[in-house]
């Protein structure tokens, strides 16, 4: 809906960021529905296209306010669909765009020992640890809990501090089986 908003602003302002903004739109939702229908693991590089073209589009809601960062170190494994999208997007609607003046959103990815890392960190509001979080307020989560449980051994934690932002780590184990081309 958000998006939409901002295309039709769009329209009259800037037709021609608008027709590219409806095509990012339309690659970003017709990802979101193969990604739905799909549980097999997919190539971080995929992922990570889905995310910059989300970014992309919220970029244009939030212009300055939201800044990104990529620290990509390692790219050569295998996560399931709609694993970083959900919390990059968590990231933007509940850290970085709660400030007035907005934030920055670092995405990174290392090989950790016997782990693939991906890290989502944002300088937004944070969430204080002592307090539980609901479930069913944080819905992106754990749907990408879930969708880890298929892979053994791996895990997300998140680690967040009041006024100083949140993390989101996903460790994938670093076996054949989600290392690219060796499916």
């Amino acid at each position: 809906y958000n998006v939409l908003t901002g295309i039709r602003e769009l329209c009259s302002s800037n037709p021609i960021e608008a027709a590219s903004a409806i095509g990012d739109f339309a690659t970003f939702l017709r990802e979101n529905m193969a990604s739905l229908t799909s549980k097999d693991p997919i190539p971080f590089q995929k992922e990570l296209e889905h995310v910059e073209t989300y970014l992309d589009l919220e970029k244009l809601r939030f212009g300055d306010r939201l800044r990104i960062r990529y620290d990509i170190q390692s790219r050569d494994f295998m996560l399931p669909p709609l694993s970083v999208q959900p919390l990059v997007e968590n990231a933007v609607r509940h850290g970085v765009t709660m400030k007035e003046e907005g934030g920055e959103v670092c995405i990174s990815t290392r090989d950790a020992d016997a782990f693939y890392e991906v890290s989502i960190m944002d300088d937004g509001i944070g969430v204080d640890p002592d307090i539980e979080l609901n479930p069913s307020a944080h819905v992106g989560i754990q749907n990408v809990r879930r969708r880890l449980a298929d892979i053994s051994g791996a895990s997300l934690e998140v680690i967040s501090e009041p006024n100083q932002g949140t993390q989101v780590i996903i460790r994938i184990p670093c076996d054949s089986k989600n290392r690219e081309g060796d499916e």
